[in-house]
């Protein structure tokens, strides 16, 4: 299942961003250096340095917004997010067809993480760049995506998936992983389904006056929603 999640990171700061990426002491370094073997050669693309002076700024910044963000919390159920890594597409770069690798070394501590969920979260204003569509494929066909600077998209790491070719302009973009708390997609989704008619149904009978006369309703579909994750989760 797919998620797009909007406005994680407001617009401003997204313009700040792109101001620290684009700096003259930004540490843009050859993609292949954090791609698997089997996608080295399909990789061609920059990557900021987790090393450059910037790095842990911007990823705070992005990783504090995604954190604070109730669709991603929803869906993701994260229990581990890899450190991210901001990368840059331009002059026909692309990254051929691939999977993400099954397990990764946590860069700091090099700690395994098993990659349940893939994100990728849109910096470049998409009118500022030709191609560079993010091509997700499943059993539902492929997905071609191409989102407002600060949106993200979340899709099972277990999908192949590649970025079009840029013909012009420059493709910035934070990508990173996600363990989570339930390792099966079809249970995360579930769940994210239950959490998201929890709240909605909370809201319109908040807005009808009607909470105290459905008061047991809503707990009975709360009681069910941590149940479910308490039995599904892998801590």
């Amino acid at each position: 299942m797919l998620h797009v999640i909007e406005n994680v990171v407001p617009l401003e700061v997204i313009k700040q961003i792109r101001m620290m990426l684009e700096s003259h002491n930004a540490d843009w370094q050859d993609g292949k250096q954090t791609a698997g073997a089997s996608a080295k050669n399909q990789k061609d693309n920059l990557q900021l340095a987790r090393s450059s002076p910037n790095y842990e700024k911007i990823a705070e910044v992005c990783l504090k917004a995604l954190k604070q963000h109730p669709v991603f919390m929803s869906a993701a159920l994260p229990k581990m997010i890899v450190p991210p890594l901001f990368s840059c597409y331009e002059n026909g770069q692309h990254y051929g067809n691939h999977v993400d690798n099954a397990i990764l070394p946590h860069p700091i501590t090099n700690e395994p993480l098993r990659s349940d969920l893939s994100l990728t979260l849109f910096l470049s204003d998409p009118d500022s760049y030709e191609g560079g569509e993010l091509i997700v494929e499943d059993s539902f066909g492929s997905h071609q995506i191409k989102l407002a600077a600060g949106d993200a998209i979340l899709y099972p790491a277990t999908s192949l998936h590649r970025v079009n070719a840029v013909t012009s302009g420059k493709r910035l973009a934070l990508v990173t992983w996600i363990q989570s708390l339930v390792r099966s997609h079809e249970q995360r989704q579930i769940l994210h389904d239950l959490d998201i008619s929890h709240i909605l149904l909370r809201q319109k009978l908040q807005s009808m006056g009607a909470m105290e006369s459905a008061a047991c309703e809503i707990e009975a579909l709360n009681k069910s929603y941590h149940n479910l994750l308490r039995l599904w989760a892998d801590c």
